[in-house]
């Protein structure tokens, strides 16, 4: 029992500093949006243009005209200028999951020069479309993504396509498909995407970089898209991995009258679940009867990231002496 409770207290002291090194350090930018991202302004027309300020389709886009009108347009790739400048992001979403399909075929189409030259002409039509998986730190309308295509040898020669994503909600996790006509991705091609709201980038992250990283509670992950992150990852690396405390909190108990009693300490028991979610087993003999109950229920909240042996996870039984 010596070794669970030395552990244990590592353990919790290792997420203390953990979360005060991440909040002064590499991190600390999770934490709240950034004044200024380097993003892009979508332009449509000659200058000073017309500013892109939502999508309503692949094809449909809506722009702010110099009276402060708007205008629906279908975008001309030749007119449109990407002007990457810094600017204010209004909101956050973390990038979960992303997949793609692009389809290519060729057709024969006869079309009036075709007809009048008495020769068939061979185009090439075809789709792509991604599908994200997203959660946002705030309540957005109207949300839009700009995706980049462009060959690796030549990154500056890109073209740029736009489709709707729609509203988001905080903290509401959300599957869409959007579809890009007339777009394929073909060998050597590579490609990038960018979210944006009412002509206002968003910042983004994937969901790899922040699920268990302490200073991001306020991007509003849900946590069971942060667990099922740790044990996939978990699974393929096949790794060995202690329980580490996502969320703990004593409302229920009343604390003061127990420390009114001389403790300065609660020594208990607790099991961590394979799914995350804790029982407590034992509490400090100090405690009533009541206390242990509602110290029940305080740990019946907690969430832990569970033990993994070769990437499966197993219940645990530590021992807790937590400082009060």
């Amino acid at each position: 029992m010596k070794s669970i409770v030395s552990f244990f207290k590592l353990a919790l002291t290792f997420f203390t500093l953990f979360c005060v090194c991440l909040i002064g350090g590499l991190w600390a930018e999770v934490d709240t949006m950034d004044e200024k991202i380097t993003a892009y302004e979508f332009l449509m027309g000659s200058r000073p243009g017309n500013p892109i300020v939502a999508v309503e389709s692949a094809n449909r886009v809506v722009v702010q005209l110099p009276d402060s009108t708007r205008e629906t347009v279908s975008p001309d790739p030749y007119e449109l200028q990407a002007l990457r400048k810094p600017m204010k992001p209004v909101g956050r979403v973390t990038i979960c999951k992303t997949e793609a399909r692009s389809e290519r075929e060729s057709r024969i189409n006869k079309d009036v020069v075709a007809q009048m030259t008495g020769r068939d002409i061979q185009i090439e039509m075809g789709e792509t479309s991604f599908t994200f998986e997203l959660v946002s730190d705030r309540d957005l309308k109207d949300v839009y993504v700009a995706l980049f295509l462009y060959h690796a040898n030549n990154p500056a020669d890109q073209t740029i396509k736009f489709g709707n994503v729609g509203d988001l909600g905080p903290g509401d996790f959300v599957r869409r498909e959007i579809a890009f006509p007339n777009t394929t991705v073909t060998e050597g091609m590579q490609y990038r995407f960018e979210f944006f709201c009412n002509g206002s980038p968003l910042e983004m992250y994937m969901l790899p970089d922040v699920a268990m990283n302490p200073a991001s509670h306020s991007l509003q992950i849900p946590w069971s898209v942060r667990l099922n992150c740790y044990l996939n990852h978990g699974r393929d690396a096949k790794r060995d991995a202690h329980p580490r405390p996502w969320k703990m909190g004593i409302k229920a108990i009343d604390l003061e009258g127990y420390k009114a009693r001389g403790a300065n300490d609660m020594k208990i028991k607790i099991r961590v679940k394979t799914d995350g979610s804790v029982e407590l087993l034992e509490g400090d003999t100090r405690m009533t009867g009541q206390e242990v109950e509602d110290l029940r229920q305080d740990v019946s909240h907690w969430e832990f990231f569970p033990e993994l042996k070769k990437g499966k996870p197993e219940d645990k039984l530590v021992a807790a002496p937590l400082k009060l």
